[in-house]
Order: C-alpha cells, then sequence, then structure tokens
C-alpha cells in the first residue's frame, strides 16, 4: 500500500507544473513513506588510489518495482566524504535510466586512509542517509607520513573492521578470457567476454576494469552506515523529486518573527547573462522550488519576493548536498605487504602521470559543453542602443520618444510603462528587467539617467512565465552591468550556486602508447561503465598494455536486474 502510494504521488509529480507541492497530492500527512523508492548502486573502477588521481565510477539507477519505466529523478549528487560525513570533493551529474557516470579528481592534500563515495537523489535526502549508495576505497599520500587518525573517543579503532561484512549474494555469472596471459609493454589485448549459461544471470549493462592485480577489492566486503531506519510523513517531506534537471529550493521566512511567508510570490533569475527567469508562489510553510535549464558550472543568482504586510524577508536557500550528519564505521588505514608493494608502483606512476599523462576530469571540466549565453526570453525582440539616437536626460523620454513597443502612462501622479498594440494580454502589467533581474515598474525606474543605460530590448507580444501573464517584455541593459545606480528591492539576495559538472567519462587509455619518448604509466589500463552483453553472443574489448610490469587484472561486474544481487567476472594476465 504504501508503495503505491508513493508511485501514486511520483505519477502527480510528473504531471504537475513545477508549483506543485506535496500538500496539493491530496495524499493525508498521516500517510508514512518507508522508503525512498529508488535506489543507487557505485561502481568504482578500482579501491585503491593516491591523491591526484581521477575516480571512474558509474551509477546504475533504478525505482521500486511497478514504476521502473518513470525516472523520478534526473540528477545525481556524488561525493568523497570521511568517515564523519566530511565533503571533501562533490559532483552533481545528469542521470537517466542507463545511470550516470563520470570521474572525480582526489584533491591532492586529502591525509592517507580509507574514505568513502557516496551518490543519491534530492528526493533521497528526505528518508536515511543509510538509503545511500555507498563505496569504500583506500587513498594514499605520498607526500605526507600523517594518517587520518579517526574518532578520538575509539581506543582501538582497529576494531571497527569487523563492521566489513558480506551483504549481498554475488554471482561469477560473466566468463571472461585473454587472448594469451603474458603481454610485452604497449601490446595491444584483447579480452572476450559472455554471459554464462546461468538463467539466474538477468543482466544486460556492465562495466569493465583493468588494473593492477590487487587494486580491486574482490573480497565482496560491503559497508554502509549503522544508523536507525525511520520512515517519514508526507507533510514532513522537504525535497521533491527533481524530475527534469537542477532544482534550487528553499524557504522564506519574516526576518523578525522565523515565520514562513506563505502565498508569496518569489522570483528567480540569473543576471550574467540572462539565462533563467522564473516567478513560483511560495505555499504553507513558506517553500519554494525552481526547475532549471541544463547549466553547467557556478552561476550567480538574484532571488526577491514582493513585499508583504509582514516585513522583510529572509531567504533560506536548501544546501545542495546532503548536510545531514551521518556516521560511517571508521576502518584504521593499514597496508599489507602486498599492497606496500602496490603502492610504492602506484605512487611513482601517480607522480610521472602528472608530468606526462592526463585523464579527463570531471569536477575541472564545468563548461566543455556550455553553450553560448542567450536570454531567456530568445528572440523576436527589438533592440534599442542609446549611442544610435539623439542624447535624452532620462529614461523616461527615451521611451517616449524611440521605442516603439511602450509607451509612459500617467495616472493621478504615478508613471508606468505599458506595452503598446492589443494582445490577448493587454489587461496585464509587462515585465521589465534591468540588468537581467526583474524591477518594479515605477518612477525610480523612469527617472534613471540615460547615460548610464547602454540598450532596451523590446517584446511587445503576450508573455506566460509560470503561471503568471504579463503583457510584453522590456529589459533594459547598463553600460556599467551596475543596475545603473537603482536601489534593489529590501527582499531579495545574490548567491553562488553549482549546476552540472561536465558529465563527459570518456576514458582514454592508449594516445600517448605510441610514442617511446613520453613514459606510459598508468594505473588504469582501461575502463568501460558502458559493456553491453548478452546471452549467447560474444563480446570482444581490447586496450594497449603499459610501461608498468607486473600482474594484473580485467574485473567485469554489474547488478542483476530484479534482485539485490550483483553479477561479476574476472581474468587475469602479466606484462613482462
Amino acid at each position: 500500500m504504501k508503495k503505491a502510494l508513493l508511485f501514486y504521488a511520483v505519477i502527480l509529480l510528473t504531471g504537475f507544473d513545477v508549483n506543485c507541492q506535496t500538500g496539493l497530492l491530496g495524499i493525508p500527512d498521516s500517510t508514512t513513506i518507508a522508503g525512498p523508492g529508488e535506489r543507487i548502486r557505485l561502481f568504482t573502477d578500482r579501491n585503491i588510489y593516491c591523491v591526484n588521481e581521477s575516480i571512474f565510477f558509474t551509477a546504475d539507477y533504478s525505482c521500486i518495482s511497478g514504476a521502473d519505466s518513470i525516472m523520478w529523478s534526473k540528477v545525481l549528487y556524488v561525493e568523497l566524504i570521511k568517515w564523519n560525513g566530511v565533503k571533501l570533493a562533490s559532483l552533481k551529474l545528469k542521470l537517466d535510466k542507463s545511470g550516470s557516470s563520470a570521474s572525480l579528481r582526489i584533491p591532492g592534500d586529502l591525509l592517507s586512509g580509507n574514505y568513502y563515495l557516496r551518490a543519491y537523489t534530492k528526493w533521497m535526502r528526505n528518508f536515511s542517509a543509510n538509503d545511500y549508495a555507498y563505496r569504500l576505497i583506500k587513498i594514499v599520500n605520498p607526500f605526507n607520513a600523517e594518517i587520518d587518525a579517526g574518532p578520538s573517543e575509539i581506543p582501538d579503532s582497529r576494531k571497527s573492521i569487523l563492521n566489513l561484512r558480506p551483504s549481498k549474494e554475488f554471482i561469477q555469472g560473466i566468463h571472461c578470457s585473454m587472448n594469451k596471459s603474458q603481454y610485452q609493454p604497449r601490446e595491444k589485448a584483447e579480452v572476450e567476454l559472455y554471459i554464462n549459461n546461468d538463467k539466474s544471470v538477468v543482466c544486460h549493462d556492465f562495466c569493465v576494469s583493468v588494473v593492477k592485480a590487487g587494486s580491486i577489492d574482490t573480497s565482496f566486503l560491503f559497508l554502509k552506515p549503522e544508523l536507525e531506519p525511520s520512515g517519514i510523513k508526507w507533510g514532513d517531506i522537504e525535497y521533491l523529486p527533481e524530475i527534469s534537471g537542477i532544482t534550487i529550493s528553499g524557504k522564506i521566512i519574516d526576518k523578525t518573527s522565523n515565520v514562513p511567508k506563505k502565498n508569496l510570490l518569489v522570483n528567480l533569475s540569473e543576471p550574467a547573462n540572462g539565462e533563467f527567469f522564473s516567478v513560483y508562489q511560495t505555499r504553507d510553510k513558506g517553500r519554494f522550488i525552481f526547475s532549471l535549464p541544463d547549466l553547467y558550472g557556478k552561476y550567480d543568482f538574484f532571488i526577491q519576493s514582493e513585499a508583504s504586510d509582514t516585513g522583510l524577508s529572509q531567504f533560506l536557500i536548501d544546501n545542495s548536498f546532503c548536510n545531514r550528519p551521518v556516521i560511517l564505521p571508521y576502518i584504521a588505514f593499514i597496508l599489507n605487504e602486498d599492497e606496500k608493494h602496490l603502492i610504492r608502483d602506484m605512487m611513482v606512476n601517480m607522480q610521472l602521470n602528472e608530468k606526462f599523462f592526463s585523464y579527463p576530469d570531471t569536477a575541472k571540466k564545468m563548461r566543455t559543453n556550455h553553450h553560448q549565453p542567450v536570454a531567456f526570453y530568445g528572440s523576436g525582440r527589438h533592440t534599442y542602443y542609446t549611442k544610435k539616437y539623439i542624447e535624452l536626460p532620462n529614461i523616461e523620454e527615451f521611451f517616449i520618444e524611440i521605442v516603439l513597443e511602450a509607451h509612459v502612462v500617467y495616472n493621478k501622479g504615478e508613471t508606468e510603462l505599458k506595452i503598446s498594440g492589443s494582445t490577448g494580454f493587454s489587461n496585464y502589467p509587462p515585465l521589465i528587467f534591468l540588468d537581467n533581474i526583474p524591477v518594479n515598474n515605477d518612477d525610480r525606474l523612469l527617472k534613471l539617467p540615460l547615460d548610464r543605460i547602454e540598450r532596451v530590448e523590446a517584446i511587445e507580444s503576450g508573455y506566460m512565465v509560470g503561471n503568471m501573464k504579463y503583457s510584453g517584455l522590456l529589459s533594459i541593459y547598463s553600460k556599467n552591468k551596475d543596475f545603473a545606480g537603482i536601489d534593489l528591492n529590501k527582499n531579495s539576495m545574490f548567491f553562488a550556486f553549482d549546476l552540472f559538472s561536465d558529465e563527459n567519462s570518456d576514458f582514454t587509455f592508449g594516445e600517448n602508447s605510441y610514442d617511446s619518448r613520453i613514459p606510459d604509466r598508468r594505473n588504469l589500463l582501461y575502463w568501460n561503465p558502458d559493456i553491453q552483453l548478452s546471452a549467447g553472443q560474444k563480446t570482444t574489448i581490447s586496450f594497449y598494455t603499459s610501461d608498468n610490469k607486473g600482474d594484473y587484472v580485467v574485473n567485469i561486474f554489474g547488478k542483476n536486474n530484479g534482485d539485490d544481487r550483483e553479477v561479476y567476472g574476472k581474468c587475469f594476465f602479466s606484462v613482462n
């Protein structure tokens, strides 16, 4: 019954405008939800790294049974954290039915220790952090002798390794074979993969990683945070599923009384290029939510509300990433003899690669696919540059004499702008921007000196933003991008917000293998997060070995459809 209600809620969410809140879903607040209904599984290229290396990973997404055809969330949040939840690096990625794949660069100042890579959706933040996906990884810093000491209250933190336990059933259902067992440096290697004749394997999507033997944990021990699961009520939900892209959410409260402000119009705009603008009316808890277009990197936003009788507003923007306290099992940093030998090679390789070889890094490539900035209102506008016309004292005279799409109206000692012509929206006010933020249509705007204005853009046709209707649009740009000195709304604020990281997860595995002058000391020979296998059909992959000699493992893994088991296969070879 609970799953059915949750499924019904998501159906409603996908059908309603973004203004929809859980209070409008028609589900009583007393209904308890046991879990998020979404599941994320994480796979990494290996389990042991050096600082300044990149973690290549892929995340698999699934919904509850019966709702798999509906993607609740389209955004994945990935973090590298310590055992106490402290964030060290993070990404926001696009998420679709095939999941999401990317790379995350390990900061160079981390102490040697055991860390966690975790992933979740915004909807999952309504529930226990125990439902997030976690992956334990070991990181070595060769430039610092210190080790993460862990919690001081644990006298013998090594005992926490007892928290590691097999928590899933694994199926060795993939056949993996090499064309030979030994290779020379920089030689092309081929691997043949196919699903064993096992009816229990219901899986088609796999990841393949080729690394030094010992750098992938094959013990299949799994960790999750030791938290008490607790159900929540619909009335307690704060975060809606991001069904189309990244959202900015939060609430507005009275600055003096801290009381939430409901039924208040609030708008959000992107002032640098005008790429986004939307309007929202707050609900009972003063909450708002804006769904953003696909933008990459860090942006500045401007948020403001209409004036209200209750006094000045305070905006509380939700954190981009989960800020819920979490304590994960602390595992003391210990290297066995085999790992010490492996780490020595990895440290040398890492430093050589820093000089001669580099992988694409998701965290740094924020705007690789970023388009040319375009104002949200698009084309169809008329543009008037002030320098092309005679010198006038203020912008009021400029609208009177020059701008054909608008005119000035005088009413009882007050002045305002109106859109010229007759449209179906002529009874509504115009939407007016100054340097891409909405401003009041009043005498203060019209008295701005014209020598501070660069241009005016006008759209005389009716315009809709959300549920708000406007007779047209006027966008004014100052010469120095300083809002021409006008006083901004006191119920407003600027803030910075991270949007999508670059989703490019391509792994280039042999660019310099043909150039013997450049050392090839890669710790990762091959990574492919999207290998398709079908029963009875063989698939061959190929890669080049590096100058790094030793034993290697080809590891292939994926999730079984319909249950919690993971399917894997592996084979070994050496480079001499």
